[in-house]
């Protein structure tokens, strides 16, 4: 049987190529790609995952999302309404989750674009 499941991650990190471009102390400036961060899937992961990431201020392509040291194909975050929060959706494709500790980081696009990432969802199925 197959169930969903999914994990929320707060990032709350700005990333570029200019610290202070935002100013938003909160949102901590940490270069050109986020800290990496780790999730868990306890049962076996099956077909598509998706994942929603919470973004500010997108005005430039190439941003991308690495998945297990793999980064997603296509274009992974979009561009969004300028200084205006968006969540953006992209599919991980089978194969790229697997069961037990994962690893998610976002690199910022080598564009001068600063943007900040909030929290990202990551949803998937898994055989229980």
């Amino acid at each position: 049987m197959t169930i969903a499941n999914f994990d929320i991650i707060i990032f709350n990190e700005q990333i570029g190529d200019e610290e202070g471009e935002i100013d938003v102390p909160w949102y901590v400036y940490v270069g050109d790609q986020t800290t990496k961060r780790t999730f868990n899937i306890p049962g076996v992961p099956t077909g598509n995952g998706y994942i929603i990431v919470q973004v500010y201020d997108v005005q430039n392509k190439g941003h991308k999302i690495i998945i297990n040291g793999e980064d997603l194909p296509g274009e992974d975050i979009i561009r969004t309404r300028e200084n205006q929060w968006q969540d953006v959706t992209d599919v991980i494709p089978e194969g790229i989750l697997r069961q037990g500790r994962n690893t998610i980081q976002i690199v910022g696009a080598k564009s001068g674009d600063n943007i900040m990432i909030g929290a990202v969802i990551i949803n998937w199925k898994e055989f229980d």
